[in-house]
């Protein structure tokens, strides 16, 4: 869920709305515009345990349709917002869980002044969680800042987002648990070249997640990770740009929990691609 939150929350800056964008890293529709954006997301983190009988596969996959609406309140503020759709696959060891269907719904507004640019976003989940749903069982709370330059055809800048997941309801057979903390704090360097037709664009961050505690005598390992994105925007005409997003992730070794006796969870790279379309009316 956070790197869903991570690849929508970025927030964007002011264009015209039948013209090219002057950002696609600070993309937001301007006074009166409307965007509509649907890209399809897939990630994959194939990661694995050290057991004493030998390693087993602690991994995850994800397939998901995200849609994304924004609207321009005015040239430098938007209001908006986004969900997914789709399946989440995790397996550990021989046991494979599938998730399908819709994850929270996220209402954001977002804005810059100058050089800073700005977000903030509330995540809503009225459900409780259970296994087979994509759903949170809880609220999220997101706030972003960055710093926008630029230099002829290049921008560049940087950007600090914290997002705190509130408690959480998970459901199951044996009775409700609540689930607290893991919240994220991912910091950015970012640079993009407008090549004309478009923007290619990359970003490097840092991203922290803090220790979850499941209601159990041992919490959650968190970690620290780094992250590269590379990104490509092409505008077919005045109102259809498409989008290409590849990232990786370089996790380390770490433990699983903090009880005396924690799984090691070997270290991984995982991926994560969205290729898809956005709309300016």
């Amino acid at each position: 869920m956070n790197k869903m939150i991570l690849a929508a929350v970025v927030s964007m800056a002011a264009t015209t709305a039948f013209a090219k964008a002057t950002t696609e890293y600070y993309f937001q529709p301007a006074a009166g515009a409307h965007a509509v954006e649907i890209n399809y997301s897939m990630t994959a983190d194939p990661g694995k345990a050290e057991t004493g009988g030998g390693d087993v596969d602690v991994k995850q996959t994800t397939n998901d349709v995200v849609l994304d609406y924004a609207y321009g309140l005015n040239e430098t503020t938007a209001l908006g917002a986004y969900t997914f759709s789709g399946s989440s696959k995790t397996t550990v060891g021989t046991t494979d869980t599938t998730a399908n269907g819709m994850g929270d719904i996220h209402l954001y507004y977002k804005g810059f002044a100058d050089m800073i640019h700005w977000g903030v976003d509330l995540g809503v989940n009225m459900g409780k969680a259970k296994a087979d749903k994509r759903g949170t069982g809880g609220l999220s709370i997101a706030a972003n800042v960055g710093v926008l330059a630029n230099s002829a055809e290049w921008n560049y800048g940087g950007d600090l987002m914290i997002i705190l997941p509130q408690e959480r309801t998970t459901e199951s057979t044996t009775g409700d648990t609540k689930t607290k903390g893991g919240n994220t704090t991912k910091l950015a360097g970012f640079a993009e070249y407008n090549y004309g037709m478009g923007f290619v664009g990359g970003e490097l961050a840092y991203v922290m997640v803090a220790d979850t505690d499941t209601g159990a005598a041992a919490k959650t390992k968190g970690e620290g990770y780094l992250m590269l994105t590379g990104n490509v925007s092409y505008d077919f005409n005045d109102m259809a740009t498409g989008l290409l997003s590849i990232g990786v992730e370089n996790h380390s070794s770490r433990d699983s929990d903090d009880s005396a006796t924690p799984t090691k969870l070997k270290a991984y790279m995982g991926t994560n691609v969205a290729l898809g379309v956005r709309l300016n009316f």
